[in-house]
């Protein structure tokens, strides 16, 4: 029985992790990741697209944005990991992979705003030859709004996940009787 409490108090001792924790390349490089989208959102999409207005008030609002939320949210997946051994849930990579496509579609679809004709079409518009006047375009315009906003509750999303999120790993547990005492 003594060897049974001594075996209990030094499983407590050591806490309910005794293998390190792997965490995953979308965990580990998230910070990386909303780079990436800012690239696309400003200087890719300016490169397929035009660069108009749309393009300079994404560099001087949303990139700034983007790369502080990106920072906050890598210091919290690593503080997170390194006192619980935290991992990313299926449904924040979800939400994580959800915002990347509507990163995407937001920036092919996305009309520029200038003073020159070419720099008033998307991405999308500008490939395929669609007039601005057409209904295809305003449905593109639809859709351009519409993937913004998503895009925006995504964020907000793998920022509450990320807080409140109580995943942790079960393969690295020890027995049921660990944990209860």
């Amino acid at each position: 029985m003594s060897s049974r409490s001594s075996a209990d108090s030094q499983s407590q001792d050591r806490g309910v992790y005794s293998v390190p924790v792997e965490r995953s390349a979308l965990q580990m490089q998230f910070f990386l990741l909303m780079l990436v989208v800012c690239i696309w959102l400003t200087f890719g999409r300016g490169v397929l697209g035009s660069l108009g207005w749309a393009f300079l008030i994404h560099l001087f609002t949303l990139v700034p944005l983007l790369l502080i939320y990106g920072a906050v949210i890598q210091a919290i997946l690593t503080v997170r990991h390194k006192k619980s051994g935290y991992t990313l849930g299926g449904l924040t990579k979800g939400v994580i992979y959800s915002m990347l496509g509507l990163a995407v579609v937001y920036g092919l679809t996305l009309v520029d705003g200038g003073d020159t004709p070419e720099s008033v079409n998307s991405v999308v518009t500008g490939l395929f030859g669609i007039s601005q006047d057409s209904a295809i375009a305003t449905g593109i315009g639809i859709v351009s709004s519409l993937s913004f906003y998503l895009f925006l509750a995504s964020l907000l999303a793998i920022l509450i996940l990320t807080l409140l999120e109580k995943r942790l790993p079960k393969r690295h547990l020890h027995t049921t009787t660990d944990l209860i005492h």
